[in-house]
């Protein structure tokens, strides 16, 4: 097999993979809310995102003292009583969506001794298919370059 049948063979695989992975634009959404003080009873937390389009895979589900949930651009964090404060809770969120996202949260029942709220959302964007699939074809390329004139330089 000739060197140049080699590389155009593994460009066409390459080629061939990109086009067979379902293309993921979109990004990954990260929250924090955690607060200094214990509460007295279960607590609830519903995190409202904004500017948002579809958002699925919520990870983790569970933590110590907390259990979250999804439903639509609501996430429902439910603190234990059994478990006193501090709580930390981080998740992340797949989105469709490209934009940042924004959000906001309501407790309940309302709680006025919530001492050292820290809230965060941030967005970071998941790179396409495609787009890793040039990487490694421009990267294929650079080392079949490499081996080519490696072989053929004059000692």
């Amino acid at each position: 097999m000739s060197k140049r049948s080699f590389l155009f063979g593994t460009l066409v695989i390459l080629a061939g993979l990109a086009a067979a992975t379902p293309a993921r634009a979109g990004s990954v959404i990260t929250t924090n809310f955690s607060f200094a003080t214990s509460t007295p009873a279960a607590m609830e937390v519903d995190v409202t995102y904004s500017n948002v389009g579809v958002l699925s895979n919520l990870s983790p589900t569970s933590v110590t003292g907390a259990t979250l949930t999804l439903s639509g651009d609501v996430v429902k964090i439910v603190f234990s009583p059994s478990n006193p404060g501090p709580f930390a809770v981080t998740y992340t969120l797949d989105d469709t969506a490209t934009t940042a996202a924004s959000g906001s949260f309501a407790v309940t029942p309302s709680v006025t001794q919530l001492n050292g709220v820290d809230f965060g959302v941030k967005t970071s964007g998941v790179p396409e298919p495609a787009t890793l699939a040039l990487l490694g074809i421009g990267m294929t390329g650079l080392l079949a370059f490499r081996r080519f004139f490696k072989k053929t330089s004059v000692a």
